[in-house]
């Protein structure tokens, strides 16, 4: 039973790295695009933009790659965690759809 916890959890540990890596790399391959795709969210002055242009891609390939190898993978994990609940948040937020389930009448209607 133990066994197949552990290779389950090695699985999902190798999909999680690679999704990271995949997404790392895939933003160091062409960084104008990222650098326009993160602009367009208009959160960030542009100083900003491409500071976090440089570091994101680094930090997701060498989460993931801490995740692999074993050494510091909690720390490693935590960061990749709060790295892509705040992107989520940053698109939320950004987006019309926020701004309409805050504003529609059955969130209202559910407040009451």
């Amino acid at each position: 039973m133990n066994r197949k916890n552990d290779n389950f959890f090695f699985i999902i540990k190798l999909l999680i790295a690679g999704i990271f890596l995949f997404a790392g790399i895939s933003k160091l391959i062409n960084p104008l695009a990222f650098v326009d795709s993160i602009d367009n969210y208009r959160l960030l002055p542009y100083l900003f933009v491409t500071f976090f242009a440089i570091v994101l891609p680094w930090v997701e390939i060498l989460g993931a790659v801490f995740i692999l190898i074993g050494k510091w993978k909690k720390g490693a994990a935590m960061i990749l965690v709060m790295l892509s609940f705040n992107c989520f948040n940053c698109a939320l937020t950004s987006s019309n759809w926020f701004f309409f389930l805050c504003n529609s009448s059955w969130y209202s209607f559910y407040m009451i």
